[in-house]
């Protein structure tokens, strides 16, 4: 049987731990990306970018981490999850099984209880049924938006405020570079991290 994964100190007073039942689903290289996800968080960066292809399922690894945080994860500050329609179920599958909270899909009817934040623990929604939250200005303890380099300048991304983000991409910058896009993305994740962009570009 798999140990647990301690992500925080072994005998931390309240030590941060994937459950074995999760554990022995992982990969080496999952393993690692859901440590940089936690280190970039214990380290106070504002977020963190999954730059991954997508047989890596960075599904399960998100899930896994907000697993292992779900001390902070509550009804006061719940986590979303932002998707297309065509990832949505394999989100809802890995978020209902694997990270240890209840799952809210956002719809027309349950979007005044999120607006009044009485919303469950994670809140999973497509892009497209972000309409229902009629714009509302809203934080949460952590931000997840999948595909983020399709969505990044979308009005919606700077609506929607976490203390921790976490943008997942399938875009190979080295084979499809876009310096500009790039920078947005990392200023999303963690702002004030790059300089102006002649700079970066540089």
């Amino acid at each position: 049987m798999p140990e647990v994964l301690y992500l925080s100190h072994w005998d931390a007073a309240m030590p941060v731990v994937v459950p074995n039942s999760v554990v022995k689903l992982l990969t080496n290289y999952q393993i690692l990306a859901i440590r940089f996800l936690y280190n970039c968080l214990q380290k106070g960066y504002r977020g963190a970018i999954l730059n991954e292809e997508t047989e890596m399922n960075p599904c399960i690894q998100v899930s896994a981490f907000l697993n292992a945080l779900n001390s902070s994860i509550s009804i006061e500050a719940p986590a979303i999850v932002l998707c297309t329609a065509h990832t949505f179920g394999i989100w809802h599958y890995y978020l209902s099984n694997y990270a240890g909270n209840r799952v809210t899909v956002l719809s027309e009817h349950n979007c005044e209880q999120i607006l009044q934040s009485k919303s469950l623990e994670i809140i999973l929604s497509t892009v497209d049924n972000l309409k229902w939250l009629k714009g509302a200005e809203l934080d949460f303890f952590t931000v997840i938006i999948d595909d983020l380099d399709v969505v990044i300048n979308k009005k919606f991304v700077k609506q929607i405020k976490g203390q921790y983000h976490i943008g997942i991409t399938t875009r190979n910058f080295l084979k499809d570079p876009g310096q500009k896009l790039f920078r947005n993305m990392l200023l999303w994740a963690n702002p004030g991290c790059v300089g102006k962009l002649e700079e970066f570009c540089e």
